[in-house]
């Protein structure tokens, strides 16, 4: 048992030190294209516009938004293949979401809804954020495409943050890029 614990052992070691410093880590960038210099164009700044209201599209007309937006009131009667039945029976427990008051940890959240949805708005919100930095910034384009964008931008980040205020409650405000 020894030679075998010993092996194992010397393999996972192996293993660990011979991949841990390898260049796969490292990001290759072949068209070297980063962000300011896709955005400092017109056509560049056009689909960072376009790609904000890319988010909306993963919230209205989708079954789960339903769930949780419309499933608890009486707009809709619950029905057999509706996958937010704890939301449709205004069962907003703990446990409903996955949280497990008998196990003395912070289980995480079963629910997919919840997480896909914060991120969601969230990633909408940073696209937004990048477009008002990279249109503020940019001598690509005039001031009066530039306040339609500003416009379109700050419509959406708040539309967005108005979807999460009235699902959550109070929320983080972010109004700047994250840059991580």
């Amino acid at each position: 048992m020894k030679t075998i614990y010993g092996l194992f052992l010397a393999v996972s070691v192996l293993g660990v030190t011979a991949t841990s410093c390898s260049d796969y880590l490292t990001e290759d960038n072949k068209t070297g294209t980063t962000a300011d210099l896709a955005y400092n164009t017109a056509s560049g700044i056009d689909g960072l516009v376009s790609s904000a209201y890319a988010y909306a599209r993963g919230w209205w007309g989708k079954e789960p938004s339903l769930g949780l937006a419309e499933m608890g009131s009486d707009l809709f009667y619950y029905g057999y293949d509706n996958k937010q039945k704890s939301l449709c029976s205004y069962d907003l427990s703990a446990e409903s979401y996955g949280f497990s008051s008998t196990s003395g940890t912070n289980a995480v959240n079963n629910n997919p809804c919840l997480d896909q949805y914060w991120e969601l708005f969230y990633a909408g919100i940073d696209v937004c954020n990048n477009t008002l930095k990279y249109v503020d910034e940019s001598s690509a384009i005039d001031d009066t495409q530039k306040a339609a964008y500003e416009a379109d931008a700050y419509f959406l980040r708040a539309l967005y943050y108005s979807q999460m205020v009235a699902l959550w409650g109070p929320i983080p405000y972010n109004s700047e890029p994250i840059t991580t």
